[in-house]
């Protein structure tokens, strides 16, 4: 949890928390927006603005993925690794 809240989460969305990053993106964890509507499924919060929100479906996407392939495509390829 640490690593992503201070590695993953500003390497993917810098410094600030906001959701529209002008790249299609969703939330500071740039979710693919597939990815984003599979999680929102699972959890039934889809607000990219909300912290709370966030987090619920980065843990539901670590879940489904498998925290084994975080680092991959399905995950989060870059910033995983710093």
């Amino acid at each position: 949890m640490d690593h992503l809240l201070l590695n993953v989460g500003p390497c993917e969305g810098g410094p600030t928390f906001r959701n529209d990053y002008g790249n299609g993106y969703v939330s500071r964890f740039q979710f693919h927006p597939g990815s984003w509507a599979t999680a929102a499924r699972h959890t039934g919060l889809s607000d990219g603005w909300n912290p709370y929100h966030v987090g619920a479906n980065v843990a539901t996407w670590l879940k489904l993925i498998g925290v084994a392939n975080a680092g991959t495509t399905s995950g989060w390829p870059h910033c995983w690794w710093s």
